[in-house]
């Protein structure tokens, strides 16, 4: 799936600024030191790939998969979506109860922070391994969506993934050993 991926050489000192997605419009990842890869599974070799679009045969980072620790979602990343996600009216609910609101929760209730959160377009996550931090953008809500439910399916999942390619091996094998005259 195509993401925006933090280049490697690019740090945030260096940068004009770093990507604030309600800013996503005026100042594009492009811009903010990112770049389009595809993230690939690569189910032979168990390791995440950063492949990039004008070359997906060559995997620029490759990431076993049992390094991958997990997925971190920003606080922002999680308001925005929260705030697309909250209608007029919940918000409007709220506001005639006495409890006392959190901080996220009174930001939410701001109409002009909601419309801003509505415009988002980039969801920047990370994908935290022993060794390093690798920062992700995803392009629309879907893909955002998709790709950290996928990584956190495959990091839940990594045991499994290994015994069910044993498995499959072994089968492939017997099945030769069988085949044979």
């Amino acid at each position: 799936m195509p993401l925006y991926k933090k280049y490697a050489t690019h740090s945030t000192l260096n940068a004009k600024r770093a990507f604030d997605p309600l800013q996503g419009s005026q100042y594009p990842p492009d811009v903010c030191g990112f770049g389009k890869r595809l993230l690939i599974y690569n189910p032979d070799d168990n390791k995440l790939e950063f492949r990039p679009l004008d070359d997906p045969r060559v995997a620029e980072l490759s990431v076993p998969l049992e390094q991958v620790l997990s997925v971190l979602v920003p606080t922002e990343t999680a308001k925005i979506v929260k705030a697309q996600q909250t209608s007029k009216a919940a918000g409007k609910e709220g506001k005639g109860k006495d409890a006392v609101l959190s901080k996220v929760d009174r930001q939410l209730e701001n109409e002009a922070y909601r419309e801003k959160c509505k415009k988002v377009l980039h969801y920047p996550y990370a994908v935290i391994t022993k060794d390093k931090r690798i920062e992700v953008i995803a392009e629309t809500y879907t893909v955002y969506k998709y790709s950290v439910k996928a990584l956190n399916q495959l990091i839940k999942n990594q045991k499994l993934l290994k015994s069910l390619k044993g498995y499959l091996i072994r089968e492939a094998a017997e099945g030769e050993e069988r085949d044979s005259p």
